[in-house]
């Protein structure tokens, strides 16, 4: 998904997001994005984060900063989408940059229209395939990822975020500006061949996790508003049909070269 900014004021970047800057003819989506006091909001709305509501077939989307100084939320953007597109109202003092643009924009959101989604993971890509880590913090997705770019020579695309989307009957894994705190996040993309679930152990070993379980393990993963129910379908169907195309496999795995070979044995039978 290629967006396009339109702003009269600078929108200060930095390098992630540096690398996925695309010609503006490529663009899916056009964006307004307008400095200036934020429209009302809706009576009764919930304080939060992230405040969604619809008004006068209009969709609203608020994002907040936590000011510790007040201990409150204060709404900094405004999403508003309608038929005639997508306009951002941003009322914030010191400026603009991309990555709090990107937030206000809610990208997760924007991609489940897409059928993408973010995936928590560490990805990928060996013999021009994909392969996905994915777990929780600690589960040891960035460990498996640096061991087979050491010892097989793969490429790391990313070491926290991968976007993984239904294109032409397949399931394809693309890099994301968005990395964590791994700091790698490559412009790159691949047919996903695999689904790893990692997990700590003292000696090495794959199984392959059944469908419900590869289900509920992918979608606990994926980055969507559980509050509303259109975003949560949209995800859910994602899941459904990447654990129906991918096999999803859990690596109980050492530290070490050892579980780079038990997992390659493995992805050979596939």
């Amino acid at each position: 998904m290629a967006l396009c900014l339109e702003s009269e004021t600078e929108i200060k970047d930095n390098m992630n997001f540096g690398r996925f800057l695309t010609d503006e003819k490529n663009a899916d989506m056009r964006i307004k994005v307008i400095c200036s006091e934020l429209p009302e909001k809706a009576v009764n709305t919930a304080s939060g984060r992230k405040c969604f509501f619809v008004r006068d077939g209009s969709e609203y989307l608020f994002t907040a900063y936590f000011d510790s100084s007040d201990m409150a939320y204060k709404d900094y953007a405004c999403r508003v989408r309608n038929e005639n597109g997508i306009t951002l109202f941003v009322d914030y003092p010191e400026g603009l940059w991309d990555s709090m643009l990107m937030d206000a924009l809610d990208i997760p959101d924007l991609l489940l229209e897409r059928n993408a989604a973010f995936v928590h993971a560490s990805f990928i890509i060996i013999g021009g395939e994909a392969i996905i880590f994915a777990g929780d913090k600690q589960a040891g997705k960035s460990t498996q990822a640096a061991l087979w770019s050491k010892h097989r020579n793969a490429l790391t695309v990313n070491g926290d975020r991968v976007i993984l989307k239904s294109e032409n009957g397949k399931i394809i894994a693309y890099g994301s500006a968005f990395c964590g705190s791994s700091d790698i996040a490559l412009n790159e993309s691949a047919p996903l061949k695999a689904v790893i679930l990692p997990g700590k152990a003292k000696e090495n070993s794959v199984e392959s996790v059944s469908a419900p379980q590869a289900f509920r393990e992918l979608l606990g993963k994926m980055t969507y508003d559980s509050g509303r129910s259109d975003c949560a379908e949209r995800a859910a169907a994602l899941a459904a049909e990447t654990v129906g195309k991918v096999p999803v496999l859990r690596l109980l795995a050492t530290p070490d070269v050892r579980s780079v070979e038990t997992l390659e044995e493995a992805l050979c039978r596939i």
